[in-house]
Formats: structure tokens, sequence, C-alpha cells
């Protein structure tokens, strides 16, 4: 029997059309729940800073055991008992547009993690009220492999700001 919460990740890991087993749909589901979390849809994790940006090891361990349990044939019947509520429901499919129109060369994947980590960082203490420059400079480096990426920056917090999210100022 599916918790609440572990019900929602199901959910939202079916509607993202990844999942636990590779590396890059755990990134994607990391990432995605971070922004969900922070546009409001408190399924009570929280986000620690790790290697590539925002990490919660409780979804994590939840993402496995739901994947766990379809590879046993007992998730998919146990997640039609589920639905997402109404505006849990939008602010996926808001988040999911911006996910999906990743600007190129960046995957979904790489997009939803360069998305998370500015939104993270520019919520630290030590950034608070800072400009972009100064989240950017962060963020290059704690992740220099981001910086072939620093074109899309500007599209990234444009997009943070359309899911209402809270961005610093230019």
């Amino acid at each position: 029997m599916l918790e609440p919460n572990e019900a929602a990740v199901a959910l939202i890991m079916q509607q993202l059309g990844t999942g636990m087993q590779q590396f890059q749909g755990r990134l994607k589901v990391q990432k995605c729940l971070y922004l969900l979390e922070q546009m409001g849809v408190d399924l009570g994790f929280r986000f620690n800073w790790y290697i590539r940006g925002p990490y919660c090891p409780a979804l994590a361990d939840i993402g496995f055991h739901i994947e766990q349990d379809a590879g046993q044939g007992s998730g998919a019947e146990a997640l039609n008992e589920w639905t997402l509520q109404g505006t849990v429901q939008e602010k996926l499919d808001a988040l999911k547009l911006v996910v999906d129109a990743a600007p190129q060369p960046l995957t979904t994947e790489r997009w939803a993690e360069l998305l998370a980590s500015l939104h993270f960082l520019a919520q630290l203490p030590t950034l608070q009220g800072r400009g972009r420059d100064d989240v950017e400079a962060d963020l290059l480096r704690r992740k220099p492999y981001l910086a072939s990426s620093q074109a899309a920056f500007p599209n990234a917090w444009e997009r943070l700001a359309c899911l209402a999210l809270k961005v610093p100022e230019s």
C-alpha cells in the first residue's frame, strides 16, 4: 500500500516519463521534485546541496522503493487508486512545459539541473539579496562543467520567474 507522498512521487515520475533506474532519470526526478516543492507542492521533502545540485536522500529512497514495487508487479495496481490534486497537476504541467523546452544543446535532465541549481543557490543566505551574476559565479565555481551552458542562464532565470519562483534581480 502506497503512502500519499509515495503515490504522488510515483505519479509525478510517471508523468515526467522517467524513473530511478538510470542516473539521468534520477537527476530529473530530484530536480523536478525540488522545483515542485519550491512552487508550493509540499510533499515533505527537504533538499540539501549535493554534487549535482539540490538532493533529497528520502526522495531517492522513496523513488527506489516505488521502482522495486513496480518491478514486483504491485506498483501499477496501487497507483490506480491515486490522482494528483488539481493545483498539483497544474504546477506539474507548468513545470513539464519548462523542463521539456530545454534549450539546445542541453538535455531535459541537464536543463532541470541548471534550473534547480540556480534557484537553490539563489536562496542560500550567503547569496540572498545578491544579483544573478553572483549566483551564476557561485554555480560555475561548484559546477565548472556548466560553463558551456552559460548562454542558457538568462533563459533559466526567465523560466524560473514564469514558474512564480523567487529569483534575484539582474
